[in-house]
């Protein structure tokens, strides 16, 4: 689930300008999982692995809301202009 995340905020980033650090998240919380996996006695890596997939959520969230909101404003200047 959180590689599909990742290739689909790297396009996001790419198409969008979205911001960089979601899918930097993304990638760490896939690494720190892995290990958290594979390591015997990193089981903290892994429930951190959770933490930094939460915290690229919020980041898409935040993104998401500002864009929504900001949507509204840009097609009232538009047309006040005209």
């Amino acid at each position: 689930m959180a590689i599909g995340w990742t290739l689909l905020s790297l396009d996001w980033w790419k198409r969008a300008n979205g911001p960089a650090f979601v899918p930097v998240l993304f990638v760490l919380s896939i690494v720190a999982g892995s290990v958290g996996q594979i390591v015997p006695r990193a089981a903290v890596l892994l429930a951190a692995s959770g933490v930094i997939f939460g915290a690229a959520m919020v980041g898409v969230g935040r993104h998401v809301l500002l864009t929504a909101t900001a949507t509204p404003r840009r097609q009232a200047e538009k047309q006040a202009q005209r």
